[in-house]
């Protein structure tokens, strides 16, 4: 609960339907062992379960082979101080390493999204991300569009998110 104005104010529940790639379907977030129990929780709690799941899936990449990765103003400024004009952050943001520079002196981090190391790698403002849920929706649909995914929200309802419950409302049961 969050407390607004004096009084308490319930946050919205919600169902959440990840689709991980092109040419697949939409799940249900499901809880743990329990194939038919959908998740409840918050836009913001699975905002930030997708994003710790695509650090968790890059930890072992080297920096320029990961998909998801977070840069703190440190590790830019020494990049391009040891590097100069053959700094890798340059090379891995391209056109967009000048909005990178301005996000991370301005936030202290900033997120770069790469779809693949060939491609220029995209910046976000890490403290939007996790401030503001509308950006946070897009940086998540950034990420899982890489392999022609979405994910997709439906405002929780116990009558009709049941055990066999599918995205658009659809159910086996």
């Amino acid at each position: 609960m969050s407390v607004a104005s004096g009084s308490y104010e319930l946050q919205k529940q919600y169902v959440c339907f990840v689709k991980r790639r092109m040419g697949h379907r939409f799940v249900p977030y499901t809880e743990p062992g329990k194939s038919d129990t959908l998740v409840v929780k918050t836009l913001r709690e699975f905002l930030d379960h997708e994003i710790s799941v695509w650090f968790k899936a890059s930890e072992d990449e080297k920096a320029e082979l990961r998909v998801l990765l977070k840069v703190s103003f440190d590790a830019f400024r020494a990049d391009v101080d040891t590097n100069e004009m053959n700094s890798k952050f340059a090379a891995l943001l391209g056109w967009n390493y000048s909005v990178a520079a301005r996000l991370v002196e301005k936030e202290g981090s900033v997120f770069l999204l790469t779809a693949h190391p060939r491609f220029q790698s995209i910046p976000f403002s890490f403290r939007r991300v996790c401030d503001d849920d509308d950006y946070a929706l897009l940086f998540v649909n950034e990420i899982l569009s890489i392999r022609g995914g979405e994910i997709a929200f439906e405002e929780y309802d116990p009558a009709k998110h049941v055990a066999g419950y599918k995205f658009g409302g659809v159910s086996d049961v």
